[in-house]
């Protein structure tokens, strides 16, 4: 009877170690993904974008790309414009098939400076990470989608009938 007294004791303690309280936390939680603002009469994009970087110069420039890289790939899934969402290159493979194309332009010295500018308010910091040398920034970006859509097509990336 001795015996069941102690295990009885042990679940016991066991159960109440176990049952520990939750920990609430009030982090903010952001979403990362481009967002369209609103989009202008010649078919500029006005983008929300996000960049990570230990400058602020390399954090603005990543986010440039990735606002780029989600309208030519991806489409703007996020905020107010439904022609946004449909991305310029809809051939799953192009991106592959064409990538000494991709590559060069998004390089230092590539063209994809021509078709998008930063939109003052610019930039603001959000989120330090753990090793404190990263910043997250939500950058607001213009995106000249027409006219990247025009100079896709002639260079022969995509055809005239992508919308």
């Amino acid at each position: 009877m001795k015996h069941y007294k102690w295990i009885l004791a042990a679940c016991m303690l066991l159960l109440v170690v176990s049952c520990g309280t939750v920990q609430h936390t009030t982090t903010p939680y952001y979403n990362y993904d481009t967002e369209c603002r609103g989009t202008s009469q010649d078919g500029v994009l006005q983008l929300t974008a996000w960049g990570k970087g230990t400058t602020r110069k390399e954090a603005v420039t990543q986010a440039k790309k990735q606002a780029l890289n989600d309208v030519l790939f991806q489409g703007i899934g996020q905020g107010n414009n439904e022609s946004a969402a449909i991305p310029l290159v809809i051939d799953p493979h192009a991106k592959k098939i064409h990538e000494d194309y991709f590559l060069n332009f998004f390089s230092s010295k590539g063209s994809y400076t021509a078709f998008v500018k930063v939109h003052s308010p610019h930039c603001k910091s959000i989120r330090k990470y753990k090793n404190y040398a990263d910043k997250m920034y939500r950058v607001y970006v213009d995106v000249d989608r027409a006219a990247l859509k025009r100079q896709l097509i002639e260079d022969g990336i995509i055809n005239k009938e992508t919308r």
